[in-house]
């Protein structure tokens, strides 16, 4: 059993609005509030319980509590606080959810995924749980089950904005040419049957409408219901999902000289950090991921900074044993750079057309671990397709809008500066500190399906 992955979100406070329901704790509440975000814990956990226990059905004070606890390194009793509110007030969703993500991160995946059905019970059809329960089918290897989920998070009556979903129907041009390449590589490869080639023929009659219009790569436009129609059976789906399982044997390259290149690592003056590592992972591994990328209908992420790329996020379909097990042997590899730090985040993205690829921008995490694995051969200009990394890091305390979002900022900070620059090479892995700014380098590969570009980045800790 690899080990489970940290919640994907902080544990929020609960709201305002919500400590006003109890309006005889009020000043406890506002106290503990105060005194959590003062990082004062302790003092907290003191004040929490003395309030439960002059009223030992209190909701707010039992969710604090639960908060916490888990801050103070005390999954164990979180959960059972968590729990204990769910029971006080069943449609108190951010205690399901706080529930649900400590179970899935202590490796309780059952309990878990239960919690998980008894949210989409009380409060059915929110795009993140569904997500979720996919996810947590994934971790446990049912990937029938967690097609079915995920399927039914992407086409939610409810999306939710954290998903980075365009909304239903909006489409880009690099959309619609991913999923027509998509579509041929999985009948050819007997994964849909020859049925799909009507909707491979729609998906080409809608681009040579949108080149004979001179629709640009950054453009959104909505389909029309008729068009939309067309495309159902493929569009914002979840039809097949390849292996994921984990392997027998290793899958992070057991033969390279990790303590030299953590060592390295180590030398280099905080916040300016960065090695890079060649042929990190096993060649199982390496074809197992790569084949886990092509065959899977994963690539829904269109809502990024650029629209020339697709991504693959962790919460949607990014998840399984193989993606677990690499990053469990990377932070073993590497104790002194990952230190105890979980997996906060992992995705993939898929650079479809046009160049460049994804902007400048620092990470919300401690450590970046970014690998290539598309073929070499399918590289046209072997000098390029790989990553800047730039002398410059985003200020501690940043707001994740610094981070990512503010391009005059981020400009600012790296003009003038040095640089890096990482060429591609396949099955080979950056390890950086995430406040440094990076960005693609000009990308120019081969167009066909199999040939675009991959990149898997693995976030671990959190700012």
């Amino acid at each position: 059993m690899t080990t489970p992955t940290a919640p994907q979100q902080p544990l929020p406070l609960p709201a305002q609005a919500s400590i006003r329901r109890i309006a005889s704790t009020a000043h406890i509440n506002a106290q503990l509030r105060q005194l959590i975000e003062a990082g004062e814990l302790a003092a907290a956990e003191s004040v929490a319980r003395q309030s439960l226990d002059g009223n030992p059905t209190g909701v707010e004070a039992t969710y604090v509590l639960g908060y916490i606890l888990y801050q103070l390194g005390r999954p164990t009793e979180a959960i059972d606080c968590f729990r204990r509110a769910t029971e006080l007030h069943p449609y108190l969703r951010s205690a399901w959810d706080n529930m649900v993500n400590v179970l899935s991160e202590t490796g309780r995946l059952a309990e878990a995924l239960a919690a998980a059905f008894e949210l989409e019970k009380h409060m059915g059809g929110a795009t993140a749980n569904r997500f979720r329960i996919g996810t947590l089918h994934l971790r446990r290897g049912d990937h029938t089950a967690a097609r079915t989920w995920l399927d039914r998070a992407l086409n939610s009556i409810a999306p939710e904005p954290n998903t980075r979903l365009l909304p239903y129907g909006t489409v880009t041009l690099p959309r619609l040419i991913h999923d027509e390449s998509q579509l041929g590589h999985l009948i050819d490869c007997d994964i849909l049957d020859d049925s799909y080639r009507r909707d491979q023929d729609e998906y080409r009659r809608l681009l040579r409408d949108a080149i004979s219009r001179k629709v640009n790569l950054t453009t959104d436009w909505q389909l029309q219901p008729t068009d939309l129609l067309t495309l159902t059976r493929f569009y914002r789906r979840v039809l097949h999902l390849a292996d994921g399982s984990q392997l027998s044997g290793h899958a992070v390259n057991p033969r390279l000289d990790w303590s030299a290149l953590e060592r390295s690592y180590l030398e280099q003056p905080d916040p300016f950090q960065i090695i890079v590592v060649d042929n990190l992972l096993t060649r199982p591994a390496w074809q197992a991921l790569l084949k886990y990328c092509l065959d899977s209908t994963i690539w829904h992420n269109d809502a990024q900074k650029g629209r020339n790329y697709l991504g693959a996020h962790q919460g949607n379909g990014f998840s399984c044993q193989l993606v677990e097990q690499i990053a469990d042997e990377l932070r073993a590899a590497v104790p002194g750079i990952c230190r105890d730090l979980p997996l906060s985040q992992v995705w993939a993205y898929r650079h479809v057309t046009g160049s460049p690829g994804i902007g400048v921008h620092a990470d919300f995490a401690v450590v970046n671990v970014n690998l290539w694995i598309t073929p070499d051969e399918a590289n046209l200009d072997r000098s390029s397709g790989g990553m800047v990394v730039y002398h410059s890091a985003a200020r501690k305390g940043a707001s994740f809008d610094e981070y990512n979002d503010d391009d005059a900022s981020i400009s600012e900070a790296i003009r003038n500066t040095g640089q890096r620059l990482v060429s591609y090479r396949q099955n080979r892995a950056v390890i950086f500190n995430s406040r440094l700014y990076h960005g693609s380098d000009r990308i120019s590969f081969r167009p066909d399906y199999a040939s675009r570009r991959i990149n898997v980045t693995f976030l671990f800790g959190e700012r």
